[in-house]
């Protein structure tokens, strides 16, 4: 098989897996999709990738019943699932059939969610009825100027609103890396794509029933003596923690206010969550608490460690935001860290101020404030405008009255030696690292039992 003709579609997966390692499945049928299973990094992986060279991918029953197989064999031996979409849509003259076997992929996919991780590149177009597949996967990749995501084509859209669109604009890897969040990392090319994936793989479990493996390369008692410059950032704090001062960050063009992404702390894999306060004062909105539910969400369905570093001044003042349901989106937020099993370790290095502090994950097994941060149950400059209103109003100067009293306020009530019964433990920045590896040490066996049900019965 020496001249053997490589499609597009099997030098995907070929570049991604190790050498000689792909073994395929159903070679003989549903050409338009090929499936198989290999190894990265010599970990086992199922693996499928559409061929939008015949006849541009469309899906076929016999396609999805190909891809049924494969998701089925990834959660039979528990590994992880990886899918290269490149598919216009459904072959239209196979009529209703195809939706049968469409259902039966989306319904596997379903099911496998929360026991394998599933990660899906976009590597060319994904349309129509194929999004929704894509949808389901914990992780999107998609390549700058080359791939497209999209429910409606350009003419589509411009036949029924008479707007004229180029298709990059609202379809491509840009549009859905920082306005929709559909997009988990968008990479330069396919070369950089594959890095990445293998980056992620690195910090995933093969299924809920495996742990991450730990890898010591740092010292566990190194302290931070960076994190008491001024002027530091969130960044600063979360690789000065990592170790290696490594930190991977996911949906990092989504929704800045948030930050999430995995580390390694003493070894182990923690998920990390955290406010933003160079972007929006690191204030929530829907987007980031979107952004940070879905990450909580799937790390406690694998059982990884949540670490949250909170710097939070409340909710984004905007009659938009209310409209468009920040009442019910934040309380996914909470619902999200309250129905986590996981670890949970809380370190406050900012501001952690009212309903916000509330919905960053309060809920957790240890609470760790720095020495300088400041808590309060609502955020001090309201605090202030409601208990001096008239004498505001009467001052000779109002903002300078206003921040003294300001000050006042958070000096007696707000700083984080006050906040018994809440913080368990302040302490100075340098020692944060070390905290937060005992905590993630004596809680790594930690099991919660919980009431047997279906799922929950809330939706947002």
């Amino acid at each position: 098989m020496h001249n053997e003709v490589i499609s597009d579609a099997k030098k995907r997966i070929l570049n991604l897996i190790d050498s000689e390692s792909f073994f395929e499945i159903d070679a003989l049928k549903g050409k338009g999709v090929i499936a198989g299973y290999g190894t990265i990094s010599s970990r086992p992986v199922c693996i499928f990738s559409q061929d939008f060279s015949i006849m541009s991918g469309a899906i076929t029953y016999e396609n999805c019943e190909k891809i049924c197989k494969i998701i089925d064999m990834a959660v039979n031996t528990g590994v992880p699932l990886i899918g290269f979409y490149d598919s216009m849509g459904a072959k239209i003259d196979e009529g209703v059939e195809v939706f049968a076997g469409l259902q039966k992929v989306l319904s596997k996919l379903s099911n496998a969610s929360g026991v394998i991780p599933q990660i899906a590149i976009v590597s060319g177009i994904s349309a129509g009825i194929a999004t929704f597949a894509v949808s389901f996967s914990d992780f999107v990749f998609m390549i700058e100027n080359k791939s497209k995501l999209f429910i409606s084509g350009a003419q589509a859209v411009t036949a029924v609103t008479g707007e004229q669109l180029d298709i990059e604009s609202y379809a491509g890897a840009k549009n859905h890396f920082e306005n929709t969040g559909s997009c988990s990392f968008m990479c330069k090319n396919d070369k950089a794509c594959i890095s990445k994936i293998k980056e992620l793989l690195s910090f995933l479990p093969d299924n809920n029933l495996a742990d991450s493996e730990i890898i010591e390369k740092d010292e566990n008692n190194r302290v931070c003596e960076e994190l008491l410059k001024e002027n530091i950032d969130v960044f600063d704090v979360i690789n000065s923690v990592c170790d290696e001062n490594k930190f991977f960050e996911i949906n990092s063009g989504f929704a800045k206010n948030i930050v999430t992404g995995f580390g390694r702390i003493g070894g182990r894999v923690a998920g990390i969550v955290a406010n933003n306060a160079i972007e929006l004062e690191g204030k929530l909105n829907i987007d980031g608490v979107d952004k940070a539910s879905k990450f909580v969400k799937f790390c406690d369905s694998f059982n990884i460690p949540v670490v949250t570093f909170i710097d939070n001044d409340g909710f984004v003042v905007s009659v938009e935001e209310e409209n468009k349901g920040l009442v019910k989106k934040s309380a996914k937020l909470l619902f999200a860290y309250a129905d986590c099993t996981s670890p949970k370790v809380n370190v406050i290095f900012g501001k952690a101020f009212g309903g916000a502090n509330l919905a960053m994950g309060t809920m957790a097994d240890i609470v760790i404030a720095w020495n300088t941060a400041k808590i309060s149950v609502v955020n001090p400059r309201g605090a202030v405008n409601v208990l001096y209103s008239e004498d505001i109003a009467e001052a000779d100067s109002p903002v300078e009255f206003r921040q003294q009293k300001t000050e006042e306020y958070i000096e007696n009530n707000a700083m984080a030696e006050n906040a018994s019964g809440f913080v368990d433990s302040v302490i100075s920045p340098v020692e944060t690292r070390q905290r937060i590896i005992s905590a993630l040490d004596m809680f790594s066996s930690k099991r919660e039992i919980k009431a047997v049900k279906r799922h929950e019965s809330i939706s947002f």
